[in-house]
């Protein structure tokens, strides 16, 4: 029977938080945008039926996951990419509505000729 590969704590952070953005992204893409919404308000108290496929789906050792902040790592990247995946969608949706109503008011001020002023 192989022997379980050592993996440092510093690797094992990194791979974590790699692992937990990429899971992140799956339930970003996947989930609606309010219930998306609704979890990030929560923020940063995870919902524990996530954090349960988040910590069974990892692939780091168990040694690994028993460290407090190889968990903290996993859940660090599923917020980015949760928050990244809210950014990229408030941008696009801004674009879209620069695009088709010239006029329209952005975040911070009025547009024109479909150009932000920000």
């Amino acid at each position: 029977m192989p022997q379980p590969v050592a993996v440092s704590l510093a690797d094992a952070v990194q791979a974590a938080h790699s692992e937990g953005f990429g899971f992140g992204e799956a339930v970003a893409r996947d989930a609606p945008a309010l219930w998306l919404e609704a979890v990030l308000a929560r923020k940063p108290r995870m919902p524990s039926d996530l954090e349960a496929r988040l910590l069974q789906g990892s692939a780091l050792p168990i040694d690994s996951l028993l460290h407090d902040e190889v968990r903290h790592a996993l859940r660090r990247g599923f917020w980015d990419a949760l928050e990244r995946s809210r950014r990229v969608t408030v941008e696009t949706t801004e674009s879209v509505l620069l695009t088709a109503w010239p006029g329209v008011q952005c975040r911070s001020g009025w547009v024109r000729s479909g150009s932000c002023l920000c």
